[in-house]
């Protein structure tokens, strides 16, 4: 009985168990579906949030429409009202142009009238009609119009008389300037006259001391010939004889030494005069004044 009894309460147990594990599954899938009931609620919040942060921002945004629309039609307001008062203006000076107009036209009307009256008193026997008072206003008219026209002409010609007066004084003062630059032409024109003729002594000299070294050379050459002649016909000259040889030498030597520097030097500065030419007056000047110094000008 014993083993019965505690097989029967195992058994219950066991039956027991599966029941609490089945209830325990049940509560299980039950709290699961819970959960997910309540992530799909929390997930339905955010979105009911969201739309009603983008309904808040739709009508804060609406709100600033209405604002800004507000404020736009109250600046339509204010132009409105500037503009009433600017027709209103217009208006008021309308009403003074017409009331300007209704003065001129009772005015053409009473001067015509004087008009007839007076040629009524001049002529009885002549009527005269509005054409005839038209052209004497008109006459009036063109003779005030020509008085205006003779003021404008007196001071036009005093302008032009000024301005006659002020070319004048330019076109002395534009002489006076190349009175003052023929002159400087002219100075310089003489001065290298003067360089000319001093080129033309030196050049002279220059042949003259070339011509004298070579007829030197030649008698240089001529004693060179004698000497050797001396030489193969086998006679020796005595030392006074080899004194003036040796002295022919040095001296022609040191001509033609003396020769060459002066020739040098005079190149040297007639490059440095045409440097300076070129620099101070440029090359159309330079060709002026070679044109000058080659012959009278043509003119």
């Amino acid at each position: 009985m014993d083993d019965q009894s505690l097989d029967q309460s195992a058994g219950d147990q066991k039956a027991q168990y599966r029941r609490l594990k089945k209830e325990s599954a049940e509560q299980d899938e039950r709290i699961s579906q819970l959960y997910e009931k309540k992530l799909k609620q929390e997930k339905q919040l955010a979105e009911q949030d969201e739309r009603l942060a983008r309904l808040r921002s739709n009508s804060e945004f609406q709100d600033a429409e209405i604002k800004r629309q507000a404020a736009e039609i109250k600046v339509q307001a204010e132009e409105i009202k500037v503009q009433a008062e600017e027709i209103k203006l217009l208006k008021l000076d309308r009403a003074e142009k017409e009331k300007k107009i209704k003065q001129l036209e009772s005015d053409l009307s009473d001067l015509r009238e004087i008009v007839n009256g007076i040629a009524v008193s001049h002529v009885p026997t002549m009527p005269i009609s509005s054409a005839v008072a038209d052209q004497f206003i008109a006459k009036n008219l063109y003779e005030k119009m020509v008085e205006e026209y003779e003021i404008e002409l007196a001071g036009l010609s005093d302008h032009r008389d000024w301005q006659k007066s002020e070319a004048e004084q330019n076109l002395a003062h534009h002489l006076w300037d190349a009175e003052m630059e023929v002159k400087r032409l002219d100075y310089e024109l003489t001065e290298h006259k003067k360089k000319r003729e001093c080129y033309i002594c030196l050049l002279h000299q220059t042949t003259n001391s070339e011509i004298g070294a070579q007829m030197e050379a030649r008698e240089f050459g001529d004693t060179i010939t004698q000497h050797n002649d001396l030489e193969e016909l086998g006679e020796t000259g005595s030392q006074t004889d080899i004194k003036q040889f040796t002295d022919i030498c040095t001296q022609t030597n040191g001509q033609f030494i003396g020769h060459w520097r002066l020739l040098i030097g005079l190149f040297i500065i007639v490059l440095f005069v045409c440097g300076l030419l070129y620099n101070q007056f440029g090359p159309f000047r330079i060709a002026l004044m070679l044109h000058y110094i080659r012959g009278p000008p043509p003119f």
